[in-house]
């Protein structure tokens, strides 16, 4: 295409940049050669950045630019000859059609589209929103009009991007205000008048001090640095001040603003009431502080009780050994004065002054059980087992037990302490399958993630598992002393020095089918403890 044409000067017109004044034409007439040719402008039009499509009168398209191919998608030989209305969405074909013959007309320069909605057509079917400026080219029969389409998706684009944001903006719980960098505040949402009390009206325009205490003034100066300096600052908490004066705990975020060239020109301050957190934070404060008050009388009661314990128990078990060793010289050196009745008698001594003296030293390992200090070291279990089952095998020589030992796994621990542990449920175990033709004890462990589990499981007895809760408390014993002796202690020993290692203990039975003890301890356990 030719632009020679329509690229000449009226005469008149030339005359009068020559003669009068103007001056244009003269700055035209010093242009290099090569400007002036039509390949020139041809190239100008072929890679202008937008759409260019030139439509003679009648609508039909004649010439088009790389860009119009590249945003309507139609290859130039598919648009030239075609009306003009191809590149139109169908819904608004006819309207164009008679807009274009009433703008031929009376042609002249026109920018369309802000405002206006108007949408193009590519190839496919799809639409997409556009500018439109309309350039008469030439008059009357060889009148020819530009046009000249930008393609803003991304506009659009950014302004419902926008419409977005400003409704969650609006919407939005926390207090959201825009502040210059000279502390004035410009923007205000329902969240910051519903935090602060401030209609927009009443804080837009006055300066963000009228929420800041005075003793926090001196927040406004660093704040602002440090926006000035491209600094955000996140989940800062800190007091502000309403309208009615009431102090507001306020968690805030504040991020600088920038312009489209980068420049900083304000900040934005996202606050979030945490006054409700605030006060529950004291409340359970003030709650942890009554509950450590309360732990420590209760840890020096408690250690009271065990002191007394210890002095009683060790009072108590002097007079029963003296008791215990006279009854014994009376049964050595005086049974023939005695007749019958009167050795029962001593004999029924010696047995409850036996009871006594190991319910004394049961209460006694109990209490040691709590003073003592751990010392913490691996355990090979299984040695340990072993040692323990052999004692009970020479204290029970006369008992046919099949001995069921696992693999166990080693364990952390204070080696004397969970002996004991082993001695007590392995004892029980012996004595609650005494019953049995034949007792069958099994012995095994498990590490399960960061816990160490062993567990003592035997055919005796049992138990019902509704009392499976009073096992380990002292003195609570399910089956009466005439038929399984004891003193009611063991257990409670057993919880006593497995809790103290962080670990804990439950039991599973029931009635005439056995039971199972577990107790656990963790792969890390403390170096001491009280």
């Amino acid at each position: 295409m030719e632009f020679r044409g329509r690229a000449e000067e009226n005469p008149e017109k030339k005359d009068k940049g020559r003669h009068g004044g103007g001056g244009r034409l003269e700055r035209r007439e010093g242009l290099d050669d090569s400007m002036k040719s039509p390949a020139f402008y041809q190239s100008l039009f072929e890679f202008l950045p937008d759409a260019a499509v030139i439509v003679q009168r009648e609508g039909q398209i004649v010439q088009l630019n790389a860009q119009a191919e590249s945003i309507f998608g139609y290859r130039r030989e598919e648009m030239i000859g075609h009306p003009i209305e191809i590149l139109i969405p169908d819904r608004s074909s006819k309207q164009h059609a008679e807009y274009r013959k009433t703008y031929m007309l009376n042609p002249q320069r026109r920018s369309m589209g802000i405002g206006l909605q108007l949408y193009g057509r590519r190839k496919d079917g799809s639409e997409f929103p556009v500018d439109i400026a309309l350039i008469p080219l030439g008059t009357g029969k060889d009148l020819l009009v530009a046009g000249i389409v930008r393609d803003y998706t991304w506009r659009k684009r950014g302004e419902e991007a926008a419409f977005r944001l400003a409704a969650i903006v609006e919407s939005s719980a926390d207090a959201i205000v825009g502040i210059t960098l000279d502390g004035m505040i410009s923007s205000w949402n329902d969240g910051a008048e519903r935090i602060y009390g401030y209609s927009p009206e009443e804080a837009k325009g006055r300066p963000v001090s009228i929420l800041v205490p005075p003793d926090r003034s001196h927040e406004i100066p660093e704040i602002l640095a440090k926006v000035r300096q491209g600094e955000r600052v996140t989940d800062y908490e800190t007091v502000r001040t309403a309208k009615d004066g009431r102090l507001l705990h306020v968690s805030l975020t504040l991020s600088p603003i920038r312009d489209t060239s980068g420049n900083i020109i304000g900040l934005s301050h996202i606050g979030h009431d945490i006054t409700d957190r605030k006060r529950a934070e004291e409340e359970i404060q003030k709650a942890n502080e009554k509950l450590a008050q309360s732990y420590e009388a209760c840890e020096a009661t408690n250690k009271e009780l065990e002191a007394f314990t210890y002095s009683a128990s060790h009072d108590l078990r002097a007079p029963l050994v003296a008791v215990g060793g006279l009854v014994r010289l009376l049964l050595e050196g005086y049974t023939k004065s005695l007749d019958a009745q009167g050795e029962k008698f001593l004999r029924t001594i010696q047995k409850v002054t036996d009871q006594m003296k190991q319910l004394v030293d049961d209460l006694l390992s109990l209490s040691r059980s709590g003073r003592q200090a751990l010392e913490i070291s691996e355990i090979n279990m299984e040695e340990l087992a072993k040692s323990v089952i052999d004692e009970l095998k020479l204290l029970h020589p006369e008992r046919r037990v099949q001995w069921n030992i696992k693999p166990l796994p080693a364990a952390r621990g204070d080696s004397v302490m969970i002996r004991q542990v082993l001695i007590n449920l392995l004892s029980n175990a012996v004595k609650f399958t005494r019953s049995r033709p034949e007792a069958a004890i099994e012995l095994g462990g498990k590490i399960e993630k960061e816990t160490t589990i062993f567990y003592v499981r035997d055919n005796g007895v049992g138990f019902d598992m509704k009392d499976a809760d009073r096992l380990f408390e002292v003195f609570k014993r399910l089956h009466p002393s005439q038929e399984f002796e004891g003193t009611g202690v063991g257990l409670a020993i057993v919880k006593r020095i497995i809790q103290r290692h962080d670990g804990r203990v439950w039991a599973e039975g029931r009635v005439n089918e056995g039971a199972t003890f577990y107790f656990s301890l963790p792969t890390e356990t403390r170096n001491s403890g009280d």
